[in-house]
């Protein structure tokens, strides 16, 4: 049998992945594409368009707040995302919105998923 240092894929089997190498000594670095940057990704947006409606009704009286979850929208879409840079935004915008009941767990959420995906 003939070496094979390739991925062969027959019938109707399928394959995904965020990082793949193949052969002798290569190596695979993940891009941060995988799913659950992608989902953590969209939290943050609807955590962003949440504070702003908040803040635009009332519920939150402070722009940094907003300017915060702004900074943590970049940071999280960044190449390499810091992951002390953004549990110190979400800290910040945590401090200010536990008096929202859903806001508060929203960030909670978001807290979570950071300290379980990002290294």
């Amino acid at each position: 049998m003939k070496d094979n240092y390739g991925i062969n894929i027959s019938g109707s089997g399928s394959f995904n992945a965020d990082a793949v190498a193949v052969g002798i000594g290569a190596q695979a670095v993940s891009a941060g594409g995988s799913q659950e940057l992608r989902d953590l990704q969209e939290q943050v947006r609807e955590l962003l368009a949440a504070l702003r409606t908040a803040r635009n009704g009332g519920e939150i009286d402070s722009d940094d707040v907003v300017a915060d979850a702004e900074q943590l929208e970049e940071e999280i879409n960044n190449d390499s995302p810091d992951k002390s840079r953004i549990l110190g935004l979400l800290r910040n915008i945590s401090s200010t919105v536990t008096q929202v009941g859903d806001l508060a767990t929203a960030v909670q959420n978001a807290q979570d998923a950071v300290g379980s995906l990002l290294s």
